[in-house]
């Protein structure tokens, strides 16, 4: 037989020597390779057989790749690919039969067999090469497939959700793809270039996907920090390098924009800093329960069910803080409460530390849960909240217990008197050891920790300057002719411990042990509509003989002080849920419990009568920083109410405005659950030594008043009381009874007071503003502030269309919200040589001075009423091409303008006939313009202000008419 003997190779067609993934018992399936960058389990020596082993490790290659797209680990590399051509050796060795058979021409004879032709040859090779590339274009095919994106499930509306830039790694992606949580800690700024830096710092991990499939993925926990331990800095660039990655995980753009609009609810927060554990809590939660497989749950920012699950979350942090507190006891509280004033109260308590509420801000923009605009939520004045479980408040262990009756109102406070001497006398009701306390439980330390050395030691009244001398000028005239008065006011002043004396001059010298200058008295009626009722205020604004006053030593923007404006609380009214209340207290005497630095009693003193002085020992009203240092304890009691979730509140000097929204509202029957009553504030206020005023309170209901504004909740309107219509209106029949004995002339305090009184009106007259442009032109035209002038027709003629619309009762202004902030890239400036510019993103416009500078820098009219102006006029600007309901951030370099604007009011009577104006515009339209300071070489509208624009930038002509006020020294170029 053919081929038969010692050396003969196998029988024909039977190929021994091929050990690849065909002949293998194992299979292709099998994964098997011996030797896989090899030539397989045995030598591999024909063409054929390495064809058939190339298809074979291509095979196994892609099933690799699947694998490794699951996510499965220890995955073994890649084999090789074979080469077609034999090597040397192997040319010099039989071909197998297999091979000799599928070559045109060859033989089947067993045996050595004949070789093959060469054009066979060729032949043959030519169809492997093209049957291996059509092998490897299909394996590269499937190579480079990507995951698929993830997609959200078709929402049940019966369902009820759980609890729930630089650019990241592709694994952290192929995580989010795969439906897996992915902690903030691993998006950072930080982590992100130490990922970078060092590949291998993500590890592996062998997990279980919600389907139950074994899968490998990043370890997420492997070396890296705990996700509830990320700072409030970390979370917002994490937040920012996510959001820059998720459309390539999402299939649908709506998810995307789920979790930005989910990122702004929490990023436009106020107190954002105080509230960020229960924030980043919610949100951890929220993130943990939509990534849970590749169908995702949607969930709605800003929804009754969204903003429940926060207040849980803020009720829960504030529990865990209380617990780790001194305070150990805890209090039923009212949870019912019908329509004004009705209570019901609830049978069960929870044991627990503290009562939950919703969360709430202190300034800035506002929203449902706080006071930051930009989140209409779709339907919750409409539906009914989540039923939570009800927590009571905790109180220190000295406060009695209340009942859940009506509140019988504040209860008194002893002063605390300490200091080795007269002098040093520091006496005040605030508690300064409990107001720490409070503010280290709720991570408010860093933000007031001043406020603790200021209630033990004194505060500080401005950086005064050393007296070299005593002044001691006579009482003006009200305090002469009411000289009972003042006497029984420092009698009781004393008696309260608030003052000594009376001693004479050189004893008070003595007592100082210095100089000392004392302030003219003044007694005023308290109002129009209650002229017997006085007050007693101190004129530190008297100038000496050297002209410097108390006053002039103080600046009021070192004493900084927040304010919850009318339209903060229009803006809470209009996004409040359904059944949402409001509470108004009063601190009584505010400035009073102030403590004054014992070497600042030198410039307060007051003078009775000739020769009879006294030692003010806390602070007097009329003192510039007054508001300011009232402010410090007022601003600090505001952010704990805040950070125990009792709010939102809203404060203007000593009047606070606390809100509650409901845990749960029943609307059939207008009752409702809440997380805190007012006796719950008093007794907090008991606690850190705040006297409210026994009288000055109204508890939580759907109306109230503050800012002199009457307030309806559920109309969302708001009106003047009738008590202040009445009062201004009688201010303006006064007015034009003063022009009428006075032969037609009025002077400027009067006029200021008419004006100041009417702006305040139009926030429930809008249409009034217009009625106030004559007038604010007839106050500019003062050149001395006590000399009378005769006030022009048309201003008659508007002050008595204001006196028929305050006759009316009844009025009504319907709020509207304003929505989210919005940059508009706006950009003001004011120049002395040429005049005024601003710049609305890549366009500009331009006004300037008509008249030399010494014609219009006099009468208070200065570079800050230049700035002043600019923002007026980028404000009329606005008004004309439409804006209303609007929060808008603008940009300029003046600070002190800035804080003027925010104040609502400056020490420059022109900047504040300025700000009216803007305030008018921003009424009229309900915007609100947030000023922000930029450097003047960053202000794009400084060039512009000095006639040298950027080229690149385009012109637009404004329409409006410059004021009459405005028109005298400016000009539209």
């Amino acid at each position: 037989m053919s081929g038969s003997g010692a050396n003969a190779g196998p029988p024909g067609g039977v190929n021994t020597g091929n050990f690849g993934a065909y002949s293998h018992p194992n299979g292709p399936d099998r994964g098997w390779a011996p030797n896989p960058n090899g030539d397989g389990g045995a030598r591999i020596r024909s063409t054929d057989e390495r064809i058939r082993e190339n298809e074979a490790r291509s095979r196994r290659n892609d099933e690799r790749q699947v694998r490794r797209e699951a996510g499965e680990e220890n995955i073994e590399e890649d084999e090789d690919l074979l080469e077609i051509e034999p090597n040397e050796d192997e040319r010099t060795q039989p071909t197998t039969q297999t091979l000799q058979s599928q070559v045109p021409g060859g033989t089947t004879s067993g045996g050595g067999g004949e070789g093959s032709t060469p054009e066979g040859m060729n032949i043959f090779v030519t169809q492997a090469i093209d049957l291996l590339d059509g092998v490897l274009n299909e394996r590269k095919a499937k190579s480079s497939k990507t995951l698929g994106k993830l997609e959200e499930a078709v929402e049940d509306p019966n369902a009820r959700r759980g609890v729930r830039r630089k650019h990241l790694d592709r694994r952290l992606i192929t995580l989010l793809k795969l439906g897996f949580h992915l902690p903030l800690t691993l998006c950072t700024n930080e982590a992100i270039e130490l990922v970078r830096a060092q590949p291998t710092l993500l590890v592996d991990k062998r997990y279980t996907d919600s389907d139950g499939n074994k899968v490998t993925i990043v370890d997420v926990h492997a070396g890296w920090p705990d996700e509830c331990e990320i700072s409030s800095e970390d979370w917002k660039d994490a937040w920012a390098n996510l959001l820059e990655v998720l459309p390539e995980v999402f299939l649908l753009p709506e998810a995307v924009e789920r979790f930005r609009a989910h990122y702004e609810f929490l990023i436009r927060q106020t107190n954002f800093k105080v509230r960020f554990p229960a924030i980043r809590r919610f949100d951890i939660d929220i993130r943990h329960n939509y990534f849970w497989g590749k169908e995702c749950w949607p969930f709605h920012p800003g929804s009754p069910e969204y903003v429940s699950d926060l207040i849980q979350c803020q009720n829960d942090i504030a529990m865990e803080r209380m617990t780790l507190g001194d305070s150990t006891r805890t209090e039923e509280i009212a949870d019912t409460e019908r329509a004004e004033g009705e209570v019901e109260v609830a049978e069960e308590t929870v044991a627990g530390p503290f009562g939950g509420g919703r969360m709430s801000s202190s300034t800035g923009p506002l929203c449902l849960i706080c006071a930051t605009s930009g989140h209409q939520p779709p339907s919750a004045c409409l539906g009914t909240q989540a039923d939570e479980p009800r927590v009571e408040a905790g109180h220190a262990p000295e406060v009695p217990r209340r009942t859940s009756a009506p509140s019988a109102g504040p209860r008194a406070i002893t002063p605390v008197v300490s200091g080795a001497c007269e002098r040093d006398r520091i006496i005040t009701t605030y508690r300064a050891e409990a107001f720490e306390q409070e503010l280290r439980r709720w991570g408010l330390w860093e933000k007031h920790h001043t406020l603790i050395a200021k209630l033990l030691f004194g505060f500080h009244i401005g950086d005064m300057r050393p007296l070299t001398k005593t002044f001691t000028p006579e009482n003006h005239k009200g305090a002469r002719e009411n000289i009972d008065f003042v006497i029984n006011y420092t009698s009781e002043q004393v008696k309260l411990g608030h003052m000594t004396g009376p001693y004479s001059e050189e004893r008070v010298r003595d007592i100082l042990g210095t100089h000392f200058r004392s302030s003219p008295l003044s007694v005023v009626p308290k109002s129009s509509l209650e002229p017997h009722k006085f007050c007693l205020i101190q004129n530190c604004s008297f100038r000496d003989e050297d002209g410097m006053s108390v006053n002039d030593m103080i600046s009021a923007d070192e004493f900084p002080m927040s304010w919850g404006t009318a339209a903060e609380v229009a803006e809470i009214i209009c996004n409040a849920p359904a059944g949402t209340q409001m509470a108004t207290l009063d601190v009584d005497s505010a400035f009073r419990r102030i403590p004054i630095y014992p070497a600042h009693k030198q410039y307060l003193v007051i003078q009775q009568r000739p020769g009879e002085f006294f030692i003010d020992h806390v602070c007097p009203f009329g003192v510039r920083s007054g508001p300011g240092l009232q402010g410090a304890p007022m601003d600090a009691i505001v952010d704990i109410l805040d950070a125990r979730g009792w709010g939102p509140n809203k404060k203007w000097v000593d009047d606070l405005n606390n809100f509650r929204y409901p845990l749960k509202w029943d609307a059939a029957t207008g009752v409702g659950k809440y997380a805190h009553s007012i006796d719950d504030i008093f007794d907090l206020g008991e606690r850190l030594g705040l006297p409210w005023h026994k009288d000055k309170w109204k508890p939580h209901a759907f109306t109230g008043e503050y800012l002199g504004f009457a307030w309806h909740i559920p109309n969302r309107t708001v009106s003047l009381p009738d008590r202040k219509r009445m009062k201004y209106w009688k201010r303006v029949v006064d007015a034009l009874e003063t022009v009428k004995e006075r032969s037609r002339r009025i002077d400027l305090v009067t006029t200021q007071k008419v004006s100041g009184s009417l702006a305040h009106a139009t926030f429930v007259y809008p249409r009034g503003r217009t009625y106030l442009t004559g007038l604010y032109t007839f106050i500019a035209s003062f050149t001395n502030e006590y000399t009378p002038r005769y006030p022009p027709k048309s201003v008659i003629a508007d002050l008595k269309w204001w006196q028929n619309l305050l006759a009316r009762p009844g009025e009504l202004r319907t709020l509207a919200a304003r929505g989210p902030a919005q940059d508009l890239d706006l950009w003001v400036d004011a120049s002395t040589s040429w005049g005024i510019g601003m710049v609305v993103g890549d366009s500009w416009d331009a006004w300037r001075w008509k008249v030399e500078k010494a014609k219009w820098n006099k009468h208070s009219r200065d570079i800050g009423w230049a700035e002043m102006v600019a923002i007026e006029l980028l404000l009329r600007r606005l008004v004309e091409t439409g804006w209303k309901n609007a929060d808008l951030l603008v940009r300029s370099d003046n600070e002190g303008v800035i804080k003027a604007f925010r104040r609502g009011r400056s020490r420059n009577w022109q900047v504040n006939l300025s700000i009216q104006c803007a305030e008018l515009l921003c009424m009229e339209r309900n915007i609100q313009l947030s000023p922000i300071y930029v450097n003047t070489k960053d202000n794009r509208a400084d060039l512009v202000s000095r006639s040298i624009p950027d080229p690149k930038m385009v012109r637009f002509h404004s329409k409006f008419r410059l004021p009459e006020e405005l028109s005298e020294f400016l000009e539209h170029v």
